[in-house]
């Protein structure tokens, strides 16, 4: 059981990591506007697949600018019904 639990917050540890990571990555490409260099692409996607973590960077219209994953259609699905729930709820109160 001890070990079961260790493994578990070993997991998430590097799983945050990771995740902090390619948020990063993307922030600085952002900054320096290297979000379409085809350069940055193949890094994003590398650690993205290597890191085993979907991610898809939106523009504020909803269009994909960079993508590290082959399915982002069920990533954009997921995002839309958050922001449809969101919406709702704050449309009701």
């Amino acid at each position: 059981m001890a070990n079961n639990t260790l493994l578990e917050k070993y997991y998430v540890y590097n799983k945050e990591k990771e995740m902090l990571a390619v948020y990063k990555m993307v922030d600085l490409a952002a900054k320096n506007d290297k979000l379409s260099d085809d350069t940055f692409a193949v890094a994003f996607e590398k650690k993205c697949v290597g890191a085993n973590i979907d991610a898809v960077v939106f523009n504020k219209y909803g269009k994909v600018i960079i993508e590290g994953t082959t399915d982002n259609q069920e990533i954009f699905q997921l995002l839309l019904e958050a922001s449809m729930s969101s919406y709702s709820a704050d449309y009701n109160n």
